[in-house]
C-alpha cells in the first residue's frame, strides 16, 4: 500500500508481471501533489473516493470509480484529493500496448489507436472494462500465489484490448468526422425525431446494409439498430418532460407503445410514466 506518488517507493512496491505492474494507493486526508507517468502507459482507477486532476497543465476535472484515465508516458499530473480515497494504478508494458494496438488497428480499420499519441483518454468504468477490473482485483486478493501472475497476464491482455478499443472508438467518433461510422452516428443523432431508416443511412455511406452492420458493430460494439434505439431512449427521457408516454413513443418512431415501455424500463429500470413524474418533481424542487 502506498500513501504518496513517489517513484522510489513505486519501484519497491506493487505486484508485477511481464505485462503489468499494479500499484495500490490509499489516501486518508487532504493530499495534493504533482507526479509523472514516467516511461509507461498508465491506467488510473478509483476504488473509493475521487480525484481532482489537471493533466499536462490543462483544465482540472474530477473523476471517481465510474471512470478511468489512460495516461501516455511522461504525462504530468497535478492531483488534489479532498477526502479519503483508494486508487488502483496499472502500468502497462510497451510490448502489451504495441501488440494490442496492432490487433485493434486491424479490427477498427483505423491506424491511430495508440494512446501514446494522445494527451489522455477518460473512459467509462463499465461493461467489459469493469468486468476485467473485477477479475484483476479478484486475482490479486483471492488467487493462489503460484497462479496469480499467469492469470493476471491473461486478464490484463483482455483489459488492454477493451481499453485501446474504447480509445480507438472515441477517436473515430469524436475526432475523425469523415469516418463512415462517425458520419453514421451523427446522422442518427440528427434524426431521432421523427427518425430515419437504417437502410437510408447505409445508402448515404455507399454501403450495403450487411456491410454497414458489420463495420458498425465491429467498431462500436453494438448493432446499428441497438445503438440507434439507445440514442432514442436517451432522447425519450428529455421528451417525457413535455410529452405523454404515447406522444414520446410516436415521435421517436415506436409504433408499438407497449414495446417502447418495455425497452425503456429495461434500460432505465423505471417505467416512462414514473420517470416523467420523477423528472418533473426534480425540476419543481
Amino acid at each position: 500500500m502506498l500513501h504518496t506518488f513517489d517513484r522510489k517507493q513505486e519501484f519497491g512496491n506493487g505486484f508485477e508481471t511481464d505485462c503489468v505492474k499494479v500499484l495500490y494507493y490509499e489516501f486518508d486526508s487532504l493530499f495534493r501533489d504533482e507526479y509523472k507517468s514516467y516511461q509507461y502507459n498508465r491506467m488510473c482507477t478509483i476504488i473509493d473516493g475521487e480525484k481532482h486532476v489537471a493533466i499536462n497543465n490543462n483544465d482540472r476535472f474530477t473523476y471517481d470509480k465510474d471512470s478511468y484515465i489512460l495516461l501516455p508516458p511522461h504525462s504530468s499530473v497535478d492531483m488534489l484529493i479532498e477526502k479519503p480515497t483508494k486508487a488502483l494504478v496499472l502500468e502497462l508494458s510497451d510490448e502489451l500496448i504495441t501488440k494490442t494496438g496492432e490487433k485493434i488497428s486491424s479490427d477498427l480499420e483505423f491506424i491511430n489507436t495508440d494512446i501514446t499519441k494522445e494527451d489522455l483518454f477518460l473512459g467509462s468504468n463499465s461493461g467489459s472494462v469493469e468486468f476485467c477490473m473485477k477479475r484483476i482485483s479478484h486475482a490479486l486478493t483471492n488467487t493462489k500465489e503460484r497462479d496469480t501472475k499467469f492469470l493476471m497476464d491473461l486478464y490484463v491482455q483482455e483489459l488492454s484490448y477493451f481499453l485501446l478499443k474504447d480509445a480507438g472508438v472515441n477517436h473515430i467518433v469524436t475526432k475523425n468526422f469523415n469516418h463512415p461510422i462517425s458520419r453514421a452516428i451523427n446522422i442518427m443523432k440528427s434524426n431521432l425525431v421523427p427518425g430515419i431508416q437504417l437502410q437510408d443511412i447505409a445508402s448515404e455511406l455507399c454501403l450495403s446494409m450487411p456491410a454497414f452492420s458489420r463495420k458498425f458493430k465491429n467498431i462500436v460494439g453494438f448493432s446499428p439498430n441497438a445503438y440507434y434505439t439507445h440514442l432514442k431512449l436517451l432522447k425519450a427521457k428529455e421528451l417525457l418532460l413535455t410529452n405523454s408516454v404515447n406522444e414520446t413513443a410516436w415521435k421517436l418512431g415506436f409504433e408499438n407503445v407497449s414495446h417502447f415501455i418495455r425497452l425503456y424500463k429495461t434500460k432505465f429500470n423505471i417505467t416512462p410514466s414514473k420517470q416523467a413524474s420523477t423528472l418533473i418533481k426534480e425540476i419543481q424542487h
